[in-house]
């Protein structure tokens, strides 16, 4: 074979492009290890959160919140309102406490077996931490702006062999903060959408949206809500997040 020909062959072998690997979700996940808010529910329609869900509607009964997480999944919430009186909501794994002084109502559940009912930092702070990833799965979907801003949109699905509920994120990979985050039924029918707007540094390189809306399938907005006082403190006591039998 003609030297030259052999050349040009090489040439041409070495300048193939190589397939890129598609973004992973480890390169989004929070730097959070523990983060401290309060959260207002600052409009609310009844009637059109109720098309999303009468038990996600009855949720946003509660006005204030305040919000503690500690990495990698702990959740507490604090909050009041004038008809039910103070309720708390832990989450510490899998397991899930909630009470509500009015109702007289208080429980203790083992979500392992259950995990389409388990939540972490995305739903309460927009921010996809390793508790998200104990019981969710994580596919590159694309790449997508959203406004001025790039963003990696995955696919999250709850590990469970039964149809379940599902998310698509979109996630600035900048701030590894979630600034859409769509919710499908077991079917694949949207359910909600939830916007994430103005970031703000928490501290530590954390960032937290100043506002969510929340709009129903329809494409109407069912409530917002504020995020207020954020920060991100040393340390969090692990009594906070106990549950006790």
């Amino acid at each position: 074979m003609n030297l030259n020909l052999v050349k040009l062959f090489c040439l041409l072998f070495a300048l193939k492009p190589v397939a890129a690997e598609p973004p992973k979700i480890a390169d989004v996940i929070t730097t959070c290890k523990g983060m401290e808010a309060t959260v207002v529910v600052s409009q609310m329609d009844s009637k059109e959160m109720e098309k999303i869900g009468k038990d996600f509607s009855s949720s946003y009964r509660m006005k204030n919140l305040h919000l503690y997480y500690k990495n990698p999944d702990k959740i507490r919430i604090e909050a009041s309102s004038r008809l039910l009186g103070d309720a708390l909501l832990i989450f510490d794994g899998a397991k899930r406490y909630y009470a509500v002084s009015k109702l007289s109502l208080r429980k203790i559940e083992d979500l392992e077996m259950n995990p389409a009912k388990r939540q972490s930092l995305l739903e309460y702070g927009a921010q996809i931490s390793e508790g998200t990833l104990q019981f969710m799965t994580a596919n590159f979907v694309k790449a997508e702006k959203l406004g001025e801003t790039p963003t990696l949109v995955f696919e999250l699905k709850y590990k469970t062999p039964v149809p379940a509920s599902s998310y698509q994120v979109w996630v600035d990979p900048k701030t590894r903060l979630t600034l859409k985050r769509v919710w499908y039924d077991k079917d694949g029918k949207v359910k909600a959408t939830f916007l994430y707007t103005n970031p703000k540094e928490a501290g530590d390189g954390v960032w937290v949206p100043s506002r969510c809306e929340i709009k129903n399938a329809e494409g109407v907005l069912a409530a917002a809500m504020d995020f207020k006082e954020a920060k991100v403190p040393s340390t969090l006591d692990d009594a906070l997040f106990e549950i006790k039998p």
